[in-house]
């Protein structure tokens, strides 16, 4: 319904978190960089900790989606 209104290219409110639609705050960065130095430093454990709906999953999601690159 709104898709076609707002000429949208895909539904932005869907059941799964999408990376796509990830806002990167300035936390949300410092995360991805932990993510980032501990897998390429071979870290054992990382741990994303945050309110529910912060983003912890969506983040993660992106930085895997981006791990290739």
């Amino acid at each position: 319904m709104y898709e076609k209104h707002f000429s949208f290219r895909c539904k932005p409110f869907e059941l799964l978190p999408n990376p796509d639609f990830l806002f990167q705050s300035s936390t949300h960065k410092k995360a991805i960089t932990y993510l980032d130095y501990g897998v390429k430093e071979r870290i054992g454990f990382i741990l994303i900790t945050g309110e529910i709906g912060a983003g912890k999953t969506t983040t993660i999601r992106n930085f895997i989606k981006n791990l290739g690159k």
